[in-house]
């Protein structure tokens, strides 16, 4: 009976640790899921920037001619509402790829293990 109670703990055990691993892979996917929508935005403000001067947009809306699906890489998967924008735009009417490189955009809330998504003027992607 001892055994059989061991082995059941030990299988509980075995099946929270997967549940967590499955959870932190679920994590890991949503935060490089948002990590991809700020790049594709900032390939959608390099297109603005072309024909704009230099200038990041001081908008999401001014995107819409560079990104067909902007609605959806405004959202990211971990954010709680899934209707609104999950980003909010910081850097508007500055000079792309400015140095040096500063936020231009970062999620609202910090969606990933208490932190935020940002996209940097130069293009590239972190965490703060």
């Amino acid at each position: 009976a001892a055994k059989a109670t061991g082995e059941s703990v030990d299988g509980v055990a075995f099946m929270s640790s997967l549940t967590d691993l499955f959870s932190d892979a679920a994590a890991a996917a949503q935060a490089e899921n948002c990590a991809t929508n700020l790049k594709l935005l900032a390939m959608d403000i390099a297109g603005y920037a072309d024909t704009h001067n230099g200038k990041i947009p001081n908008n999401f809306n001014e995107l819409q001619p560079y990104d067909n699906n902007l609605s959806q890489h405004l959202i990211c998967l971990s954010a709680t509402n899934q209707q609104l924008p999950s980003y909010e735009l910081i850097g508007a009417g500055l000079e792309w790829q400015g140095e040096p490189p500063f936020v231009i955009i970062r999620e609202i809330e910090p969606n990933h293990n208490g932190k935020r998504e940002v996209l940097y003027s130069d293009g590239h992607v972190g965490q703060q």
